[in-house]
């Protein structure tokens, strides 16, 4: 299992590139530990991002897990109704 960490922004303006990335690691690795915890700012881009890869992850017969939401993270999932932990 490889650990990996998103930058301190997980917005519509890095989506793409984080979702390229984790994609080259997700080819590599098929199993991906993500720490959450160093994320300070996070929009519904970053919502959606974070459920699809995990989608991605299992269409490549692959695993993501998810460590350290915080408060924000957590508070969007919700209003969401979205569960990714």
């Amino acid at each position: 299992m490889l650990d990996y960490s998103f930058c301190a922004q997980l917005t519509y303006d890095v989506a793409n590139r984080e979702r390229d990335t984790v994609i080259d690691l997700l080819q590599q690795h098929k199993q991906l530990q993500i720490n959450l915890d160093n994320i300070v700012q996070i929009d519904s881009a970053g919502i959606a991002l974070l459920v699809e890869l995990k989608n991605i992850a299992h269409a490549m017969h692959g695993q993501i897990t998810y460590l350290g939401a915080t408060n924000d993270i957590l508070k969007l999932c919700s209003l969401y109704d979205i569960e990714i932990m």
